[in-house]
């Protein structure tokens, strides 16, 4: 106790070991008096500023060793040489790229641009001599693999037989195929790249230049202008007034008072599939299809039938019709302009609304010759003109439906010989065309004929 009593009431002179009693040191304030506790105080204040000092000094000197005086002003203003602003992150990456770069030692600046720095695959753990001895004391994961060409290890290149090396060598002219790459079946390849072989469709519609067809003149001065394609059989009976065809069969419809029919017939041999009776008082005339239904005229009964086509024993419907000469003898539809066209013995086509059966207008017909076609018989419509036959006449006339000019006449005497008509009847004339499943080719027949043909007009028209 007296000890501690003496430190707090009495002070040391400095340089002396004499104590003095507090209220005499107090009276000489400006005496130099060492504390002995202030004195431990500034010791230690001392050592800490001493200390900070050189840890700011060790801090700053690793940074200049580790960055260029330009990283410097970098980080601190944020400006690249070239005026391009970067973040400490950039900073950070161009930091750890000098570090991981050999070259880049103490003391030796290089310009930097943050335009050329490119981001290091990946960092170095160690440097230098403890990275090399670290890395003795593991296993080599590389020795045995080979490098990113798929190239033998250097150890095996050296040991390598020399026959072998030759081997490994591509041939001159030889295309290496890579090892991950899938090879195709060359037979395979070709099947799959050449289209199956489409067979013609019979009964698909060739697209065929019609205006120069229409354009070039015939007539009957210029002798057989057809080819007979094929012969078949017809009903030597049959008084043929009409034939047409649609979806693969053929429709005659056969005339005289009490002895007229609608008959169906194979389109391939000519013989009757169906035959339907008419009323003995009815004289059968034109006949044409038209939507699902076979349209059919009368001689003079001024009547016309309407037949369901998939049904031809069920009670036809009935209409009513007027003509030039009151009379009904071809009949054809035309699907082009949506009409049906009637003939009636005279030199005038009729042509009639489809869903009325009325006429909207009638055409005088005109030959060749310049007269008018008289006794204008059998009707068909094809290639965008009427096909018609003339009574008494073994010949075919072409007519343009919007002129009413004959463009074509077509000599059908030679085919008489093989008609397998006798000549005692003067009835039994060239009458009866209608369309097929090929748009080059017409069906022709006669009254009473016993064949009916298949023929082909001449010149052929060209596909566009």
């Amino acid at each position: 106790m007296d000890n501690d009593v003496e430190l707090t009431t009495s002070r040391k002179r400095r340089d002396t070991d004499e104590v003095y009693p507090l209220d005499e040191l107090q009276k000489n304030p400006e005496d130099d008096i060492y504390q002995p506790a202030t004195r431990r105080q500034n010791h230690c204040f001392v050592i800490a500023i001493v200390f900070g000092l050189l840890a700011v000094a060790s801090g700053f000197g690793a940074k200049v060793y580790l960055m260029p005086a330009e990283d410097v002003a970098l980080e601190t203003e944020g400006l690249a040489e070239d005026g391009t602003v970067i973040n400490n992150a950039d900073n950070a990456k161009m930091s750890e790229a000098m570090r991981n770069n050999p070259n880049n030692t103490p003391g030796k600046k290089k310009p930097h641009s943050s335009a050329q720095w490119t981001e290091p695959k990946a960092p170095l753990e160690k440097d230098g001599e403890d990275a090399e001895n670290s890395d003795k004391d593991k296993p080599d994961e590389n020795k045995d693999k080979p490098d990113e060409n798929n190239q033998p290890p250097e150890h095996e290149k050296e040991n390598e037989d020399p026959a072998k090396k030759e081997e490994s060598k591509p041939k001159e002219n030889e295309v290496e195929t890579p090892a991950d790459t899938e090879t195709n079946d060359p037979a395979e390849t070709t099947i799959d790249e050449q289209p199956a072989e489409q067979k013609p469709d019979k009964n698909k519609k060739k697209k065929l230049n019609f205006e120069k067809w229409h354009n070039i003149k015939v007539t009957k001065d210029d002798g057989v202008m057809y080819e007979v394609q094929d012969v078949l059989k017809h009903g030597a009976r049959s008084f043929t007034e009409g034939l047409t065809f649609y979806d693969g069969k053929l429709y005659e419809s056969v005339g005289l008072q009490g002895a007229s029919f609608v008959l169906q017939l194979d389109p391939d041999t000519g013989e009757t599939i169906k035959s339907v009776r008419m009323s003995g008082k009815l004289f059968a005339e034109g006949l044409t299809y038209c939507h699902g239904k076979l349209y059919q005229l009368t001689y003079k009964a001024k009547q016309g039938f309407i037949y369901d086509i998939n049904d031809l024993d069920k009670k036809p419907e009935t209409f009513t019709y007027d003509t030039t000469t009151g009379e009904g003898w071809g009949f054809t539809y035309d699907e082009k302009n949506d009409e049906f066209i009637v003939s009636d013995g005279s030199a005038y086509l009729h042509f009639w609304d489809r869903k009325t059966l009325k006429q909207k207008r009638k055409h005088q017909i005109m030959r060749l010759s310049g007269h008018p076609a008289v006794r204008i018989n059998e009707l068909e419509w094809w290639r965008d003109r009427v096909v018609a036959n003339v009574w008494y006449r073994n010949v075919l006339l072409i007519i343009n439906p919007v002129t009413g000019l004959v463009e074509k006449e077509y000599d059908f005497n030679d085919i008489w010989n093989q008609a397998g008509a006798t000549k005692n009847d003067k009835a039994e004339v060239f009458n009866g065309i209608s369309i097929s499943d090929d748009p080059d080719v017409l069906y022709v027949t006669g009254k009473w004929w016993g064949n009916m043909f298949k023929v082909k007009l001449l010149p052929e028209v060209p596909e566009e």
